[in-house]
Order: structure tokens, then C-alpha cells, then sequence
């Protein structure tokens, strides 16, 4: 099976980790709890958009599931045994909003579930051999600016390590 299969499944089996089921929306919900963050109700979630591509719809807060952007050392990286892949993916977690910190308290509300999720279930519901978020940038917020609104966007890396077949 060619990588880019590989990783077009490690996507979709990532998106459906955190769409089946109620383990992200309520580890989302706890956190913002925990630090009285009111997070958006949209439909029973609390983002508009969550898949595995570049969201255009400017609907926030949004989820975008992508191969990696860029390549970087990690204090993860391991030598995959002869039946393993490794895959790095960036999740980008998006809001926006005229106060500037609530868009990033619900940015960072996110970042920590997601991160306390993986810290619970590194196998992501048995679908991986293992999945930790490599990195947590920070400092790469990026923000932006227009209407009187506040954009933030927040990449997660998160390195998968899958059994070939």
C-alpha cells in the first residue's frame, strides 16, 4: 500500500477517534469546567468544523485534521520496527472572536483535551499502536486581525505509529 493511502487513512481514522462517540466533546467539556472557560454550543458540539482538510467555510471554532506542514526533529521520534510506520499530522485548531481571550482560552481549551485524550488512549480506541502529541507550539499562534475579530490558530503535532498490513 502506497504512503499516501497510508496516510490518507491515518487521517480519516484520526477524525473518527475524536467524531465517534462522546470522549473529546466531554474531555473538551471537563477542561473548560476545570478553568471556567464558557466554550460555543453548536449542535450539540462545540466546534463548526472538524475534518481532514483546509476549512474555508470560516465557520469557528474549527478542527483541521492535515499531513504534516513541515519537518522537524522530535524528542518522540523513534526507528519504526520493519512492521510499523510512523506518521506526523498537525492538528490546527482555529478561533475567532472580538475578545482576544476568550479566542484563546477556547484554543487552549482544546489544545489541553486533545492532549489529556491522547495521555488516556494512546492507541486512539485501539485504531493506532500508539499516538502522542509531539508538540504543542505555542508560540506559533498565529492571529489575525479583521472586522474588529480576533483569529487564532494553533497547530498540535501529533506523531501515529500504525502496524503495516
Amino acid at each position: 500500500m502506497a504512503d499516501n493511502q497510508r496516510m490518507f487513512e491515518t487521517l480519516t481514522d484520526f477524525k473518527d477517534y475524536l467524531t465517534t462517540g462522546d470522549a473529546f466533546k466531554t474531555k473538551v467539556a471537563s477542561v473548560a469546567s476545570d478553568y471556567s472557560v464558557t466554550m460555543p454550543s453548536i449542535g450539540g458540539t462545540y466546534w463548526h468544523f472538524l475534518d481532514t482538510y483546509y476549512d474555508k467555510s470560516y465557520q469557528y471554532p474549527s478542527i483541521e485534521i492535515v499531513p504534516v506542514r513541515r519537518t522537524k526533529e522530535s524528542k518522540y521520534y523513534q526507528t519504526p520496527s520493519i512492521d510499523e510506520k510512523l506518521f506526523y499530522i498537525d492538528v490546527l485548531i482555529s478561533h475567532k472572536a472580538g475578545d482576544p481571550k476568550t479566542v484563546q482560552n477556547v484554543v487552549m481549551v482544546f489544545a489541553e483535551a486533545l492532549s489529556e485524550l491522547l495521555e488516556d488512549d494512546q492507541t486512539c480506541g485501539s485504531r493506532f499502536l500508539q499516538a502522542v502529541d509531539t508538540e504543542i507550539d505555542y508560540t506559533a499562534i498565529m492571529e489575525d486581525q479583521k472586522d474588529g475579530q480576533m483569529l487564532q490558530i494553533l497547530p498540535i503535532t501529533i506523531m501515529i505509529k500504525r502496524a503495516i498490513h
